[in-house]
């Protein structure tokens, strides 16, 4: 019996201007033999440069891992610039978009994105958008999409990336004490620390169910480990003392719904 021929890796784009995102996918690249990485960017427009340049000395690009929201030129824009100046890069990459934003899905799949990657980026995702890739690079169906943006959002991670200022800082989730929502986003506290995360309430509390979070109150998440006391308050409530000294009230309804599991 013949040996199976070699596959040739495909030649592969990180687009993104977090260099701790960058990282991220780099090392999930490097471990893979089929992926070769070409180049790093930080933004569309150095994107944009870099394969003018790799079509001007004949090589190709198979795949780009996309950020959508960048500084300038965005991912959707460098797209539209892509497929408006087609002539000029030779054959339209496989695109995966990777951002912190699940709101953005739709509108990255009507642009035929083969996957869409929520951060922080798990390996399993990662292996998962690269089969796509590998297979039959098809743009995903309609049910194909909310099934993945299901699983993503109900992955159990083990950090949290933060967005602060021009950083993204990962933050452990064992480390958090409590989620509160702060209007359409929700503040992380963490010890005396607390940091704003563009999610809301309902998908922290799907994403961190399975790592010991429990809703305690129609506006906050508590994470079990932290409870140091529970004290009565009456009419079914109580009162959550961390064991960083913060006070929370439990709701009634959300006492009766968790006593089996908490009282």
């Amino acid at each position: 019996m013949s040996a199976p021929a070699a596959t040739t890796p495909l030649r592969t784009l990180l687009v993104d201007d977090e260099a701790l995102a960058r990282d991220v996918l780099r090392r999930l690249a490097e471990a893979r033999d089929d992926l070769e990485i070409c180049g790093e960017c930080e933004h569309g427009e150095a994107a944009l440069r870099k394969l003018r340049e790799e079509n001007a000395a004949g090589r190709t690009v198979d795949l780009i891992f996309l950020d959508v929201r960048m500084p300038g030129l965005d991912g959707f824009e460098l797209l539209e610039e892509l497929a408006r100046s087609a002539d000029s890069f030779g054959p339209l990459p496989s695109i995966v978009f990777v951002t912190a934003y699940d709101r953005y899905a739709v509108r990255a799949f009507e642009k035929q994105a083969v996957d869409y990657l929520l951060k922080p980026v798990t390996p399993a995702r990662f292996e998962q958008a690269l089969e796509r890739c590998l297979e039959n690079r098809r743009p995903l169906a309609p049910e194909e999409v909310q099934r993945l943006l299901g699983d993503a959002l109900l992955a159990a991670p083990e950090r949290l990336l933060i967005k602060l200022g021009s950083r993204i800082v990962p933050v452990a989730v064992h480390d958090v004490d409590w989620v509160e929502a702060s209007g359409d986003y929700v503040r992380v506290h963490c010890g005396e620390k607390s940091h704003l995360l563009e999610r809301s309430l309902g998908e922290m509390e799907k994403l961190l169910a399975l790592r010991g979070f429990r809703r305690v109150h129609r506006s906050a998440l508590v994470n079990e480990v932290r409870i140091a006391q529970l004290h009565p308050l009456g009419s079914g409530r109580y009162e959550i003392e961390l064991q960083n000294g913060s006070r929370l009230v439990m709701s009634r309804s959300y006492a009766n719904r968790y006593k089996d599991e908490l009282l």
